[in-house]
């Protein structure tokens, strides 16, 4: 059974505009899903999702512990954020994502 769970923003065409729009709830739900299977990329994205309030509550707690998650198993673009928005990483996240205080 194939459990791959495509990552892409989940969207949907407004009958009123026509325009394409991002459903945030509904990417939250399709990333936690993938996110729970530890895929890296996933957790970055809904990392992003929690740093911004998109489609779920803002929880920087949340975001920071997502893309450690997500740096921890190599994800550049994960430890680049972990860098600009942690500068003084706690214990805990620094021995997560392999570096020594």
């Amino acid at each position: 059974m194939d459990q791959h769970i495509p990552l892409k923003w989940v969207s949907f065409r407004s009958a009123a505009t026509d325009d394409l729009e991002t459903n945030h709830t509904e990417a939250a739900r399709w990333l936690r899903k993938a996110a729970n299977a530890n895929d890296a990329r996933a957790l970055r994205e809904l990392g992003l999702l929690y740093a911004k309030g998109l489609g779920v509550g803002e929880d920087a707690a949340e975001a920071q512990r997502l893309m450690a998650r997500s740096a921890a198993q190599g994800d550049k673009e994960a430890q680049e954020w972990l860098d600009a928005n942690c500068p003084q990483k706690p214990k805990w996240l620094q021995k997560l994502v392999g570096e020594n205080s």
